[in-house]
């Protein structure tokens, strides 16, 4: 494994997906030379033989148009010239369905190993490639000795296809000579096809060991020490303390958004000290009470706090209180088995106000504690919540 050189510790982590696209800001990306030289090959081997006739007869053309030429048409000035211009341009056409795949093939091959990748960073000077010991290094890295490996397998492994293949066709390269100029044309680019399908044959076997090790040597280069990793979370999620006073700032803000809320309740329950929550009941937002505050300890103070000094009516129902503080958010009605229990409430607070205006007689005082459905026992029995009110 390699070290970090500052801390020494091991890069065992793999990648984080901020390094993968850092890397590919800078213009690294694996890449294999054998593989776009293999792409370039084969994308010549189908031009010839997609446009080998074509090329042929065009070809054919262009030589007997210049060997046909009189003598009166040489002495004058400029018609050379003007012929091998001419024949440039033919020739540039015919050759040009062959360029533009094999263009199409370098760019393809390219893509099969790393992906479109366009970045002007490795351009810039590095002062870094100027460093002796880094030179060093890098001429006795394994990289270095793989490549080296590959030289050498690429020396044997081409020599030997194309001795081969120059075994085979040195008896048709020597009857050229003896052949009409359009068959020979033909020929010719057969040998030529078939010479370049054994080269890339040959770099298609270093190709096929050369992608995986680019894949894993890229990837080893990108690994991560776990210092590493956790400096990167800091950056990016930020230092845990900025994240504590961001939650305790964002915190504070829903708790004063709530707090404008509790002056337009219509009852505020609490436990009595430890928990409060206010309920609302508006028909035209919903078809059941629903929660606009809620808090635990210093935050329930301060609802009964804000409720009485609003005159809002404060219930003690301790139970009940607990139970909608844990299983009902902000803005979300209470469960409909809880209907009965708030809808007593409510009508004992309406009944209350008709009361102190002298329309109604005084109202039954409230249970301390309403029955409750089963399951809600579990929360009915809960104490002080130990984690943020939301």
């Amino acid at each position: 494994m390699a070290e970090d050189e500052n801390s020494g510790q091991e890069r065992t982590e793999d990648p984080s997906e901020k390094r993968l696209q850092d890397s590919r800001d800078k213009g690294e990306a694996p890449r294999s030379r054998e593989l776009v030289t293999v792409g370039l090959f084969l994308g010549s081997c189908v031009a010839l033989v997609s446009f080998g006739g074509m090329i042929s007869q065009s070809l054919q053309a262009i030589f007997l148009e210049n060997l046909s030429v009189d003598r009166a048409s040489l002495l004058e000035p400029g018609v050379m010239t003007t012929r091998l211009k001419d024949s440039f341009i033919a020739i540039s056409v015919t050759l040009l369905p062959v360029f533009g795949l094999m263009i199409a093939a370098i760019f393809g091959s390219s893509l099969m190993l790393g992906g479109w990748l366009i970045s002007a960073k490795p351009l810039q000077p590095q002062i870094s490639r100027l460093s002796i010991f880094k030179g060093l290094k890098r001429m006795f890295s394994r990289r270095s000795l793989v490549e080296l490996v590959k030289a050498v397998l690429k020396v044997v492994l081409v020599a030997s296809a194309l001795l081969l293949t120059l075994n085979h066709i040195s008896n048709d390269v020597l009857a050229l000579n003896r052949k009409p100029v359009v068959i020979a044309i033909k020929e010719s680019l057969n040998i030529a096809t078939w010479s370049m399908f054994s080269y890339a044959s040959a770099l298609a076997i270093i190709a096929f060991i050369d992608v995986p090790f680019q894949l894993v040597e890229h990837q080893r280069k990108l690994k991560m020490t776990r210092q590493e990793l956790k400096d990167e979370n800091k950056e990016t999620e930020g230092r845990p303390e900025v994240k504590s006073r961001v939650r305790d700032l964002q915190q504070e803000v829903a708790n004063r958004r709530m707090m404008q809320d509790v002056p337009t309740a219509d009852v505020i329950i609490t436990n009595p000290t430890h928990f409060a929550v206010a309920l609302k009941y508006d028909k035209q937002r919903s078809d059941a009470p629903f929660v606009v505050a809620k808090g635990a300890d210093d935050i329930a103070m301060r609802i009964i706090e804000a409720a009485r000094a609003h005159k809002r009516p404060v219930v003690q129902t301790p139970t009940l209180t607990r139970v909608i503080y844990y299983t009902t958010k902000i803005n979300q009605e209470v469960s409909s088995d809880l209907y009965s229990a708030v809808a007593q409430i409510l009508a004992y607070v309406f009944r209350l106000r008709e009361f102190k205006a002298g329309r109604a007689q005084e109202p039954t005082p409230l249970p301390n504690n309403f029955d409750l459905p089963e399951h809600f026992q579990q929360y009915a029995k809960r104490g002080q919540p130990s984690d943020d009110n939301d």
